[in-house]
């Protein structure tokens, strides 16, 4: 549905319609930032088990923008659903360091959740190029 039109906005002057909508625009990036960075975080530790500052290098060399105060609390979500698990060891640069691994169910949720970004990612893409299909065309 279209924010501009929404039920919410109705007799609403267009200039507050188009306010509201920008900001339900926002909260729907956020959410898909939010969602791509997780993805991101966990197929950075299916490869290999990895510590929060080298998520947050590995993120950013490969220009996936998040922010420390993102990371943690996201790693801490995921490690309470049991999708990762943790380790300590000791560092001789300060405190032991938390290094992160995908669970038996973390490994599952990941590989779901690559199955969804591919068909997303594929669907996004036809239309992108213009090739997609109208299912309302294809039976007439």
């Amino acid at each position: 549905s279209n924010p501009v039109d929404c039920d919410a906005c109705q007799g609403v002057p267009f200039p507050q319609r188009i306010n509201h909508a920008m900001k339900e625009n926002n909260e729907i990036k956020r959410a898909l930032q939010r969602s791509v960075i997780e993805l991101c975080t966990l197929a950075i530790i299916a490869q290999n088990e990895a510590y929060t500052n080298d998520i947050m290098r590995i993120l950013h060399d490969n220009d996936i923008i998040a922010v420390e105060g993102s990371i943690y609390p996201l790693l801490s979500s995921l490690k309470k659903a049991g999708i990762l698990s943790s380790r300590l060891e000791e560092s001789f640069q300060g405190p032991a360091r938390k290094y992160y691994s995908l669970t038996e169910e973390g490994r599952t949720y990941y590989t779901s959740l690559c199955e969804i970004w591919g068909g997303l990612e594929s669907s996004v893409n036809r239309l992108i190029e213009g090739i997609a299909t109208d299912k309302t065309e294809e039976g007439k």
